[in-house]
């Protein structure tokens, strides 16, 4: 198999679409105090729509964990690596920081906004003394939710040399799934010792398990666990998913309870990879997340997830000009048509344009030549945010 784009994996593309759209929603949707039984039923799906966050996780563990475990034997694989990372990620993210700044200058805030931008600029805005420092929406944009963002690249900078280390030693799997449980044995003790939920929720020793458990999937069907892990897919898939609804029934669906913020974390991860699983074998999950348009939006989800909140100040106030005292509800729904009809055509653009210049050039950095024709895991050319 030649390591090109066609080898990507479509219902992989189709589940970080449906991840971007269930951030989107979460952001933008509404309905919980609805008077319709199905409009509040929408809104508590909207609701949990930050576990789209966690579908992103595990899916990014598992695709960069499945690319270095087939790189390994290359030589110099590892700065191969480092080099396509930043140069899918690091653009967009920092043409970011640079609207941010340019906004703030716009707005006449730089003194309230420059500060604190080197906490976004060094991937430190998830640790929690730092979280008040990195909301810069003063300048009229907002970079909230880049603490996601810093768990990622936090995790790519020190899982490699994890991973090779036991990798060699053949307990490489050992390594993902103790490093699954540790991150609840850690969110456990935050939430008994009254830590601030940000401990749990945005921090990398948080939120590692999430990338771990899709690291532990990649680990697996390179191994003798292939089987056993696509058999239990199902079942876990279906037991995750009904203790998910039950603890959301009971508690609510914030990530910011402790059941969620602790157990719920947990069984998102689980639900996640399980479903990564499904979507790896032919089937109905397969079907569903090949759908066309699930596709299209995962091919641009780096910049949905991206601009959909960077804007989202800009997107407030055209509705707070444009529909002056409307209802809550109307204002709602029009912030959610702005939103959308704002979002994707900037994420199209930005795709076409500014990503895919520096998207031209990681190819360069592919492995080997020796790899063409080598029958060789899709996973390996598949993308990742």
């Amino acid at each position: 198999m030649s390591t090109t784009k066609s080898a990507q994996i479509p219902s992989l593309n189709g589940i970080r679409g449906f991840a971007a759209i269930a951030v989107f929603s979460l952001h933008y949707g509404g309905g919980n105090k609805s008077h319709t039984a199905v409009l509040r039923l929408i809104g508590w799906i909207s609701s949990l729509g930050w576990a789209g966050v966690s579908l992103f996780f595990v899916l990014s563990g598992f695709l960069i964990s499945g690319i270095l475990c087939d790189s390994f034997e290359f030589e110099g694989w590892w700065s191969k690596f480092y080099i396509r990372r930043s140069l899918r990620i690091f653009p967009l993210y920092y043409l970011s920081l640079l609207l941010v700044a340019i906004a703030s200058f716009a707005f006449k805030v730089p003194s309230r906004v420059l500060p604190n931008t080197w906490v976004v600029a060094l991937y430190l805005q998830n640790l929690p003394p730092l979280y008040p420092k990195f909301v810069l929406a003063s300048s009229g944009l907002s970079v909230g939710h880049f603490w996601s963002l810093a768990v990622e690249e936090q995790y790519y900078l020190l899982w490699p040399l994890c991973l090779v280390i036991f990798w060699r030693r053949n307990r490489a799997l050992h390594l993902c799934v103790g490093l699954f449980l540790m991150t609840l044995i850690f969110r456990i003790i935050c939430v008994s010792r009254h830590a601030d939920l940000h401990w749990c929720t945005e921090f990398l020793i948080g939120r590692a398990g999430e990338l771990a458990i899709g690291s532990a999937l990649a680990v697996a069907i390179r191994s003798s666990w292939k089987t056993i892990a696509m058999s239990w897919a199902p079942w876990a898939f279906v037991i995750s998913g009904l203790l998910i609804v039950g603890i959301s029934l009971k508690y609510g669906t914030s990530e910011y309870t402790a059941p969620m913020a602790t157990a719920g974390l947990s069984l998102f991860g689980i639900f996640s990879a399980s479903l990564i699983a499904l979507c790896l074998r032919p089937g109905l999950s397969q079907r569903v997340f090949e759908m066309r348009f699930l596709q299209w939006v995962g091919k641009i989800s780096y910049g949905v997830y991206v601009y959909h909140v960077l804007f989202g100040p800009l997107y407030g106030r055209f509705i707070e000009w444009s529909l002056p005292g409307a209802s809550p509800a109307t204002q709602r729904v029009g912030l959610f048509i702005v939103a959308a009809a704002v979002t994707l055509p900037i994420s199209l653009l930005s795709y076409y344009t500014f990503e895919s210049f520096f998207l031209r050039a990681k190819e360069r950095f592919t492995l080997s030549d020796e790899t063409k024709g080598r029958d060789i895991p899709e996973s390996v050319v598949a993308e990742t945010l």
